[in-house]
């Protein structure tokens, strides 16, 4: 499937060969201790909650995918087994009840538009269920310019799960949330024409293994206009990402409590206007 794509990463192959002397430098890091950073990190914004650690269904619907001419669109909160392939977009419209999708061998490839897209809901969670893997594609071109990833959420959206899911962002983002994103769980790969993940007002990540490869930034934040907003919190997993600009690029602070963040960018490996909190041992620079 990736092979019928245009690919869109020599590019940072080529400028990393070119750029690697003197580039992925790390400046102004605070190496604390791990009370002091989560003293630092308390945010009511990033607060995991037990909503998005819930990877059971209990009542849910289940849809062949497949079986759906046209888009499927999901308007009520609820839980949704997802499950085939098809190559139109899944959207929901929900207002501000909470949709729970859970991806059960779940393939979109879309001709137009992203693969998800939450147009209104006060939450969305995507959970990879055990044993599964699952795969987003979006197209190379929008007929909506507005909307910029193969996942595009207008609300918080949480990913968790053990299964695995691999996300190609043609357009421009391979995730974009409006609000606040967190990554959970699972064994995730994305790669992007723009951003890895944009999350403007926080991200969250505590995957099992992420590997992002982006021509722009990593992961980005762009809302600081409240306090609070625009952190990016890494909490634990392995994370490796490749990237054209900025591997973590954030508005605010950048912590780094947990796990193993390997960061090999063009132009710095963390670029913030804020601090950075990097727990000694977890930051390994290629």
């Amino acid at each position: 499937m990736v092979t019928k794509k245009k690919s869109f990463l020599g590019c940072i192959l080529i400028s990393l060969m070119l750029f690697s002397a003197g580039c992925g430098e790390v400046s102004e890091t605070a190496l604390i201790e791990e009370t002091e950073m989560n003293q630092e990190a308390e945010n009511d914004l990033l607060y995991i909650t037990e909503l998005d650690l819930t990877t059971v269904e209990t009542e849910p619907e289940y849809i062949e995918v497949s079986e759906v001419e046209g888009n499927l669109v999901i308007e009520d909160g609820g839980e949704y087994v997802l499950s085939g392939t098809t190559h139109y977009t899944i959207k929901i419209d929900a207002h501000d009840e909470i949709v729970h999708l859970f991806l059960n061998n779940l393939t979109v490839e879309t001709a137009d538009g992203p693969a998800i897209e939450a147009v209104s809901a006060g939450k969305v969670i995507i959970t990879l269920m055990q044993d599964s893997g699952n795969a987003l594609f979006d197209a190379a071109y929008y007929s909506n310019e507005d909307v910029t990833g193969a996942i595009s959420a207008s609300c918080d959206l949480t990913i968790n799960g053990p299964g695995s899911l691999y996300i190609c962002g043609y357009y421009k983002d391979a995730v974009y949330c409006k609000d606040v994103f967190k990554l959970l769980g699972g064994s995730v790969q994305f790669r992007a024409k723009r951003n890895g993940i944009k999350g403007n007002d926080g991200i969250v990540l505590m995957p099992e293994k992420l590997v992002i490869e982006s021509e722009n930034d990593g992961c980005q934040t762009s809302n600081s206009n409240k306090a609070g907003k625009g952190i990016i919190d890494i909490q634990g997993g392995e994370i490796s990402v490749v990237a054209g600009q900025y591997g973590l690029s954030a508005v605010s602070d950048v912590y780094i409590r947990e796990g193993q963040v390997y960061l090999n960018s063009v132009i710095a490996d963390i670029y913030t206007e804020g601090k950075q909190y990097i727990a000694e041992g977890t930051l390994n620079n290629e």
